[in-house]
């Protein structure tokens, strides 16, 4: 299981490629922020076994630096190290798998960024996230 590490603004990142083959790979943005993808990994592990998939703690998370400047945590800077860790692994063409906060991040980079991007996979996420903050407040009132 080859893993590395990958410049990407404001750090370095830690990055897991998982699978082999000429399939098209699916690279894997994980929840958060503040998770690490160890979560989602057994998963990958199973797509695994028919296409090659990438793993990576975004900045800040699991094995990946973790800075203490809070002018780094913009979804503009988490969309750039999106190309930056597409750029560095050579993923021109690829699946795109968002779970939770990495659900907002693919829709963010789809809006943005397309190319290349053969299908797009959403997971325990939401489209809207002003309609997600009025469900949370709904569900944080019915616990008090």
């Amino acid at each position: 299981m080859p893993e590395g590490r990958l410049d990407v603004p404001g750090g370095s990142v830690w990055y897991r490629r998982l699978g082999e083959g000429d399939a098209t790979p699916v690279l894997m943005l994980h929840g958060g922020p503040g998770a690490g993808s160890d979560y989602i990994a057994p998963f990958g592990e199973a797509l695994a076994a028919d296409r090659p998939v990438v793993l990576w703690d975004q900045l800040g998370c699991g094995r990946s630096d973790a800075p203490d400047d809070p002018s780094l945590w913009t979804l503009d800077r988490f969309v750039a190290e999106v190309d930056a860790v597409r750029d560095g692994l050579g993923l021109e063409h690829m699946h795109l798998l968002g779970q939770s906060w990495g659900g907002w991040l693919a829709i963010e980079y789809m809006c943005r960024r397309p190319e290349g991007i053969v299908a797009l996979v959403l997971a325990s996420t939401s489209a809207s996230i002003p309609q997600f903050m009025a469900e949370a407040r709904t569900l944080a009132a019915g616990v008090q």
